[in-house]
């Protein structure tokens, strides 16, 4: 399953949660249940916000073992010691090595640009259902 389509489906999720509980609350219980479903949907939202991937760990790490060499000559510019030429350090070398590293952040940037756009739009969903549902569930009982 695609990355795009978990997002996608977080937000559907969150929206038939909180559709669903003001629907129970409408027809079933009481109108003050209304507003359940989306307390569910923001659980959602927090439950894929903190089991997320750890993308500055997983680019660190892609730097650090995917690109052999970089580790050492950052650890020597940082100690103040000059980097010793090696092959894995001729410019053309070092030029694929960086334009790898931009090509990864660019990629787990967009990542977790779509994961931020899919948690704010199930929040919100969630958040106003929880926090209307009820009036809503009020609303809709006259029709039974």
């Amino acid at each position: 399953m695609s990355q795009r389509l978990r997002y996608v489906m977080v937000v559907a999720g969150a929206a038939v949660l909180s559709l669903g509980g003001i629907a129970v609350g409408a027809w079933i219980t009481k109108p003050s249940d209304g507003g359940r479903g989306g307390a569910i949907a923001v659980a959602l939202a927090f439950l894929i916000l903190f089991i997320r991937r750890d993308y500055g760990a997983r680019l660190y790490q892609a730097i650090v073992t995917d690109i052999p060499g970089i580790k050492d000559q950052i650890t020597n510019l940082r100690q103040g010691r000059e980097v010793v030429p090696t092959a894995a350090t001729d410019a053309a070398t070092l030029h694929r090595q960086f334009v790898a590293i931009v090509s990864r952040l660019d990629t787990e940037a967009d990542g977790q640009n779509r994961q931020n756009g899919a948690l704010a739009w199930a929040s919100c969903i969630g958040t106003i259902a929880w926090g209307f549902g009820d009036i809503v569930a009020c609303w809709l009982q006259r029709f039974r």
